[in-house]
């Protein structure tokens, strides 16, 4: 899959926007996902829920990416939720430890809660 055929959508709410991410999440990909979400803690948004559903893989890339961007948003105070993990995603995750780290909403459908 090539860059282009990575995408994502926005759906901003009242107090949090979704990003809705489509393709492979990638070497390829992974720097324009952490620059749009980083974008998105520069623009103001303090509550950011990132939904993994449409992603059809992802490698080592992406797992950095996403690790670097919780804690670039630790430390700028904003709230990054992963939702909709397939369960290949959930599995990186769990071997290398992050599933612990990151606030990942387990059988939410990539559907926002709140609290």
């Amino acid at each position: 899959m090539t860059p282009a055929d990575f995408r994502w959508t926005l759906s901003p709410e009242r107090a949090w926007v979704r990003m809705s991410l489509e393709g492979e999440l990638d070497l390829s990909t992974a720097a324009a996902f952490h620059d749009a979400v980083s974008d998105l803690m520069e623009d103001g948004w303090t509550s950011i829920v990132v939904d993994l559903t449409g992603l059809s893989f992802m490698d080592s890339s992406g797992l950095r990416a996403t690790f670097e961007l919780d804690t670039e948003a630790t430390q700028r105070g904003v709230a990054l939720r992963l939702t909709g993990a397939t369960e290949q995603v959930q599995r990186l995750f769990s071997m290398t430890g992050l599933s612990r780290q990151l606030d990942m909403a387990p059988g939410t459908n990539g559907h926002h809660r709140d609290g």
